[in-house]
C-alpha cells in the first residue's frame, strides 16, 4: 500500500461538464493582463464562491496568479483580482 495519497479532483473540478469553469476560464483568457475580479467571476459563472472556481481551474492545470486584494465593496465584501500567468489550456 502506497503511503502517498493520489490527488483526486472533486466532481466540481471536472472541466468538461462544468459550465462555470468554462465560463470563468474564457473570461480570464479574454481579459488577459487586465485580469478578472471576484465580482466578474461571480457574474459570469453564477458561483457564490469565485475563489473555489479559481481553485478548480488550478486543479485542471490552469496557471492563475495568487489573488490580489483590490478593495472592499460598500457592504464589506473584499474584492480580489485574478490573472492568468501565461497562455494555457486546461489539462485533460
Amino acid at each position: 500500500m502506497s503511503l502517498i495519497k493520489k490527488y483526486r479532483r472533486s466532481h466540481a473540478a471536472d472541466w468538461i461538464s462544468s459550465n462555470q469553469l468554462q465560463a470563468a476560464w474564457k473570461l480570464l483568457k479574454q481579459r488577459g493582463r487586465t485580469g478578472a475580479t471576484t465580482l466578474d467571476l461571480h457574474n459570469i459563472s453564477g458561483s457564490l464562491s469565485p475563489s473555489t472556481v479559481v481553485s478548480n481551474l488550478r486543479a485542471n492545470g490552469i496557471k492563475i496568479s495568487p489573488a490580489k486584494y483590490i478593495y472592499s465593496s460598500a457592504n464589506g465584501n473584499k474584492i480580489y483580482l485574478y490573472k492568468l500567468e501565461e497562455s494555457c489550456s486546461p489539462t485533460w
